[in-house]
């Protein structure tokens, strides 16, 4: 199981609030931030911690990457 930090909590609740719980319910990284209370930088830096912990995957599209979650920490 994945630790995650109170920020990273956050953008894991508002990706699962918006559908992104897989791969065909992507979202792009200003949806996710819109639901979260940070700016869309910050929340750019949490979904790249959180690729990095293989909680979230990044598919890049044609004009913009999206994200999934792929486990539930």
């Amino acid at each position: 199981m994945v630790e995650l930090n109170d920020n990273e909590k956050k953008v894991v609740e508002a990706m699962r609030e918006i559908g992104a719980s897989e791969e065909g319910n992507a979202k792009t990284a200003d949806i996710i931030s819109g639901k979260c209370p940070f700016s869309k930088s910050t929340a750019n830096n949490i979904l790249t911690q959180l690729q990095n912990k293989k909680v979230v995957k990044r598919v890049a599209k044609s004009k913009a990457a999206v994200y999934f979650l792929t486990m539930q920490p």
